[in-house]
């Protein structure tokens, strides 16, 4: 009514949907109302009565019928993204106000629709309700929306971004921001309470020790170099996403200090959050069956989603090996379900001066437990087996212990390399990263010809 009043319509009748009884609005029982404005909320518009019996049982059957079959009007979708989940992610199902959003809109076809929301589209698969902007459907590129989607989600934000920008200069797109004149502000220092400090220091602990055991997993399974960069890529990533997190939540009990405060002074408080952590809160309630009975941790989910895909380990159809659940993690490379001296997998023959040694790897397998140490002691070595195959770094030991090579060894994993390339801290000085990079490779090579040579000169000697 104030809106209409700020207009100067202020005669216009508003009437709340809700508020009338099931049956036809038009009717003696809801005073015939028959023009004016409907007001209805998103919950009030998916009600039904299961006591009437009348064909007017459902409150959009109510409003189809008040609009009648030519209703030219306007409908406006105030807050529209809580019908955002027409076409949800996985196996999650539409939900009912996404439906009867989208039923409403096909039932009117002559109707006007405005759509206002401040997060209408966060996500491209969002706008699905969004059928009037004509960007999919018959004379458009995309015959339906899941050609739309697939197109815009495949070239990323920049796609988005033209569709923006396309929307604009249609006139179908207005985005208005409140003016910043006279605003001020001030930095709050937050101190840090004990308890968080230490639960910090725990954090860094756990991340040394991931990221030993990341890199100790890879030299066990000698890993490709490439496949070492993506892995180490997604490690960092998501060690920076993990201290955002906890930054973040450093701030929250202050933040609500701060609110209550300039609540009673009678101010209004809007919070922004650089992560809202959403996107983990759908994955746990799809795992949970829809039903959420513990507090979602976007660090925790980050750390765990981490392991589950990026940690170097063969994949276990049974799930084997991660036995998630705990606040607090440590990492254990073999332990339960590690293979052992007498199951190692021959993964190649190599010749050697004419005498074959069989080449054993040990697979290795991730142990998440509490609070525990893993044991660096090394197997015995099984019957048969030569002491030759552990002296050419092709023996592993289970529980933990890493491939150890000599200095005069060449090796194409050069881990230690590798390991520090990858790590954005690892870098002191003036030089640019890429420039150490660019040498190394030229460095093996080089080291690798001078050793083919003097196995070269030696083969000779002895042949003589």
């Amino acid at each position: 009514m104030r809106d209409l009043r700020d207009i100067g319509a202020s005669n216009i009748d508003v009437n709340s949907l809700s508020k009338f009884k099931y049956g036809k609005i038009t009717g003696k029982s809801n005073n015939s109302v028959k023009k004016g404005v409907v007001f209805s909320t998103y919950s009030a518009l998916i009600g039904e009565s299961s006591t009437q019996e009348t064909r007017f049982n459902t409150r959009l059957k109510q409003l189809l019928h008040w609009c009648g079959d030519d209703f030219e009007g306007v409908i406006v979708f105030d807050e529209c993204h809580k019908a955002k989940n027409l076409f949800p992610v996985g196996s999650a199902k539409p939900t009912k106000t996404a439906h009867i959003v989208m039923e409403l809109q096909q039932k009117l076809p002559k109707a006007r629709v405005v759509y206002s929301s401040a997060t209408g589209a966060s996500e491209p698969r969002n706008m699905a309700y969004m059928t009037r902007l004509g960007l999919w459907g018959k004379g458009t590129q995309f015959p339906d929306f899941s050609n739309f989607i697939q197109a815009v989600e495949k070239r990323g934000v920049g796609a988005m971004e033209m569709v923006a920008m396309d929307m604009k200069l249609r006139g179908m797109y207005m985005a208005r921001q409140l003016s910043f004149s006279g605003v001020t502000f001030r930095i709050e220092e937050i101190p840090l309470a004990s308890p968080f400090i230490s639960v910090y220091d725990e954090a860094v602990r756990l991340w040394v020790r991931a990221r030993e055991k990341f890199q100790e997993a890879m030299d066990i399974t000698d890993m490709d170099k490439r496949v070492r960069k993506t892995i180490w890529g997604q490690f960092w990533s998501c060690h920076q996403r993990f201290f955002k997190y906890m930054c973040i939540a450093a701030k929250v009990g202050a933040v609500v200090d701060l609110s209550k405060k300039a609540i009673r002074d009678g101010k209004c408080v809007v919070i922004g959050l650089q992560s809202t952590g959403e996107a983990r809160m759908m994955e746990q309630l799809e795992e949970a069956g829809g039903d959420l009975t513990d507090f979602v941790s976007t660090a925790r989910g980050t750390l765990q989603t981490l392991i589950e895909k990026y940690f170097p380990a063969p994949k276990r159809q049974d799930g084997s090996g991660f036995a998630g659940g705990e606040p607090v993690y440590m990492f254990q490379v073999g332990g339960p379900g590690a293979a052992q001296p007498g199951n190692r997998r021959k993964r190649k023959r190599a010749s050697v001066a004419g005498n074959e040694i069989k080449k054993r790897v040990v697979v290795p397998t991730l142990t998440v437990v509490k609070n525990s140490e893993s044991s660096g002691s090394s197997p015995d070595s099984s019957d048969g087996e030569t002491s030759a195959a552990q002296q050419n770094n092709s023996g592993a030991a289970a529980g933990g212990a890493v491939l150890n090579r000599s200095k005069g060894e060449n090796s194409d994993d050069s881990s230690g390399i590798e390991m520090d390339d990858f790590n954005p801290f690892a870098f002191n000085g003036d030089a640019a990263p890429w420039v150490g990079r660019s040498s190394q490779p030229k460095a093996k090579k080089a080291k690798r010809k001078g050793s083919q040579a003097s196995a070269a000169a030696a083969a000779a000697a002895a042949s003589r």
